[in-house]
């Protein structure tokens, strides 16, 4: 969900109307707008991964992803023509990805130290984690929290496709990434630049 289709969602009380078991989105704060009220409110989880697998990740998944070519942000094919030694020195991306998210800083904002120790409070308090992992077992944990069963909340059909499909090996899973050794100037680049998040994540 964009900032956008959650500033219209919360006009529309979209909270408040209960019609939807989960909502996803990598926008904390303005999610959580949309739950605002006395009677309904949000909980959250999240999936949270190394930050370093995570940048590996996204650089083979941005030189291709022709399906987001309206998104200039994440579609990007002259990362075809580069290695992921020479990504890790660019500014194609901004590291700390997911402390910049939950302290809500701005675009092209650095974060600080105050902005980690939000992040590791709000995912202390607020957040329900997850790793991508141990997958398994997170579901598991989701499931057990929130009371998602099978059968009673949703099709069981349905929701085994979604756990075989989507969270062991479908659209998000990148079968062309490659490992980056941990030894290596690349590796270290890429854990430099996350710092935050590797702090975070520990």
């Amino acid at each position: 969900s964009t900032p956008e289709g959650l500033q219209r969602a919360s006009y529309l009380g979209f909270g408040r109307a209960n019609i939807a078991e989960v909502m996803f989105s990598p926008y904390l704060f303005k999610s959580a707008a949309v739950f605002e009220g006395p009677t309904y409110r949000g909980r959250a989880f999240g999936l949270f991964r190394d930050p370093v697998d995570r940048e590996v990740s996204r650089f083979y998944y941005r030189r291709g992803a022709e399906h987001e070519v309206a998104n200039a942000n994440t579609y990007l094919p002259e990362l075809n023509f580069i290695t992921i030694a020479k990504y890790s020195l660019t500014s194609f991306w901004e590291g700390n990805a997911v402390v910049r998210m939950l302290a809500d800083c701005k675009e092209g904002q650095k974060p600080r130290s105050e902005d980690l120790e939000l992040a590791m409070e709000i995912v202390r308090r607020k957040i329900l984690v997850g790793l991508m992992d141990h997958m398994e077992e997170s579901i598991a944990i989701f499931d057990q929290y929130f009371g998602f069963q099978p059968g009673l909340n949703f099709d069981e059909q349905w929701y085994m496709d979604c756990r075989t499909n989507k969270a062991f090996g479908g659209a998000n899973h990148n079968t062309k990434k490659k490992k980056v050794d941990p030894e290596s100037g690349t590796y270290k680049n890429l854990a430099r630049r996350n710092r935050y998040d590797n702090e975070l994540y520990a």
